[in-house]
C-alpha cells in the first residue's frame, strides 16, 4: 500500500522520476477513461509507455491531482479508491472523476496498474463485493 501512496504523492507534485522509481521497468499501465488521449482499454507498457501516458494527459489537462479515499490490501494486490481532479489546459474547466485502481506488486515495485471508472468492476477484479 505504501508504494501506491508514494506513486500518488509523486504524481501530485509532478515528480515523475519518483513515480517511475516505484514502477517495474516493464510496468503495465491501464488507465480508465480520463480524456486527453488516455482512453479506457489503452495499455501503456514500461517506463516509456508510462511517460507517453503522462504526456498525453498533459496535452489536455493543465492540472491533475489525485486524492486517495481508501487503500486496501487484498491478497497480493492493492485496491485504490480515489478521485482525480482535472483542470482543462485551455478552458480552465475543472472536473473531478472518481476512479478505482488495482495494483500488483512484484520485487518491491508496482508491476501492473489497472484503473476502472466503475468501482464495482475493480472490486470484482480483486474478488470483493462493494
Amino acid at each position: 500500500m505504501e508504494l501506491v501512496r508514494r506513486l500518488v504523492e509523486a504524481f501530485n507534485v509532478q515528480d515523475f522520476a519518483a513515480a517511475r522509481a516505484v514502477l517495474t521497468d516493464e510496468v503495465e499501465w491501464r488507465p480508465a477513461y480520463t480524456g486527453g488521449g488516455a482512453v479506457e482499454g489503452t495499455v501503456y507498457r514500461g517506463h516509456a509507455g508510462f511517460g507517453r501516458y503522462l504526456e498525453e494527459l498533459a496535452e489536455t489537462w493543465g492540472e491533475i491531482e489525485g486524492y486517495i479515499d481508501d487503500l486496501r490490501q487484498v491478497g497480493e494486490r492493492v485496491l485504490l479508491i480515489a478521485r482525480i481532479r482535472f483542470v482543462g489546459r485551455g478552458s480552465g474547466v475543472e472536473m473531478v472523476q472518481p476512479v478505482t485502481g488495482v495494483f500488483t506488486v512484484r520485487g518491491g515495485k508496482i508491476a501492473t496498474a489497472h484503473y476502472y471508472v466503475e468501482r464495482r468492476e475493480a472490486f470484482e477484479a480483486v474478488g470483493l463485493r462493494e
